[in-house]
């Protein structure tokens, strides 16, 4: 790839490339594709101390970090926005200015869409991460009436005006599945999750099914109770969960539900790549789940609502993909896995031919190229 359309490219992100989430791993991804076709990215995005060990940036990426806490996030509601990078508006601005294209990665940030069409006067690409309004009703739903609560009803409204904003400022919009595109109703390309080769374990796996995630998040709540049904319906075979923030949940769980909370990058790579398959419970929340491309590369099997197979459509009917509607379905699909378990090489190779960076890298060249 070769195009230098942009010669100076900004990318504006709330998350870090540096965390071990689904909106870091997304990010890195789209770095991926932007800095092969700029001479300069630059990235104005949340400061993050956690270091993903294995990310480096690239010679021609500079970062520019802005410090996240609870009193910044209070202020950027006040501010009229659901993200914290409101605060620093001015100092993004004035890097939007020495800037050829500039690029949002979330739909929560349609202020600096505005910014970069009528004060900056940038082109913008904006990237979805999820179907925000919709995702904060979900999670409305969810949360019921609390303090919380509340804040999810201001957030509703902040993010169903910043995505209006976005659609009508955006020079080029993307989705990361056609579910979100067809939601929104608007002009978009899709863009998935892709994902880097990683090394594969050749090794026998051991006798758990895992379940990982941010348990700050709603929809993830929800799932790990389902978990612990499956658990208890099920108590000869071993359960593990593992993410952010569970130990906050005090949750009840049988003595076969192993609760791991805040493994770091390493330890949830371990965790996952030595599972005997990926569970993944999740009914609530639009976009892809990216625990699941994760499984996918170290070759686990998945099981999984129809939810948890959004964005993996292509691969849905292939032997190591297990769709449940309910938890009476899985006692069957351990038994079919247990009796026939598919090869760990042949199932990462699978994903890869539709899932890797080298895809994405493509439609991202494809994307500026056009815009």
């Amino acid at each position: 790839m070769t195009t230098m359309k942009y010669e100076k490219i900004l990318l504006i992100s709330f998350n870090s490339p540096f965390e071990n989430t689904g909106g870091g791993h997304y990010l890195r991804a789209l770095l991926s594709g932007y800095s092969k076709i700029t001479k300069q990215l630059t990235l104005a995005v949340k400061k993050n101390e956690k270091l993903i060990p294995q990310f480096g940036l690239n010679q021609n990426m500079s970062l520019v970090e802005f410090k996240r806490n609870t009193w910044l996030d209070f202020l950027g509601r006040v501010m009229g926005c659901s993200s914290f990078m409101i605060v620093y508006a001015r100092t993004i601005v004035k890097l939007m200015r020495h800037h050829d294209l500039v690029v949002i990665y979330s739909s929560r940030l349609g202020f600096f869409a505005l910014a970069a069409r009528w004060i900056a006067r940038r082109p913008t690409i904006i990237h979805y991460d999820n179907c925000e309004t919709l995702l904060s009703l979900q999670r409305l739903r969810v949360s019921g009436v609390s303090l919380k609560g509340l804040v999810l009803i201001y957030d509703t409204f902040l993010n169903y005006i910043s995505e209006y904003i976005c659609k009508i400022t955006a020079s080029r919009r993307t989705f990361i599945t056609s579910t979100d595109q067809e939601i929104d109703g608007g002009p978009g390309d899709v863009i998935p999750i892709c994902f880097r080769r990683c090394h594969l374990s050749i090794a026998s796996p051991n006798d758990y099914y895992i379940f990982t995630g941010s348990f700050d998040f709603e929809p993830n709540k929800t799932a790990l109770k389902e978990l612990v049904l499956i658990a208890k319906r099920h108590p000869n075979n071993q359960f593990v969960a593992a993410g952010r923030k569970l130990i906050d949940l005090r949750i009840s769980v049988p003595a076969n539900l192993k609760i791991i909370s805040d493994p770091d990058g390493y330890e949830m790579v371990e965790l996952i790549k030595n599972a005997f398959a990926y569970i993944s419970p999740v009914r609530l929340g639009s976009g892809m789940k990216t625990k699941v491309g994760e499984a996918l590369c170290h070759g686990l099997p998945i099981i999984g609502t129809r939810s948890s197979f959004i964005g993996y459509e292509v691969l849905r009917d292939f032997d190591f993909m297990h769709m449940y509607e309910s938890i009476e379905d899985i006692g069957y699909i351990f038994t079919q896995l247990s009796k026939k378990y598919p090869s760990r090489q042949h199932i990462a190779n699978t994903f890869y031919r539709f899932y890797s960076t080298k895809t994405s890298d493509k439609m991202i060249s494809d994307l500026v190229e056009d815009s």
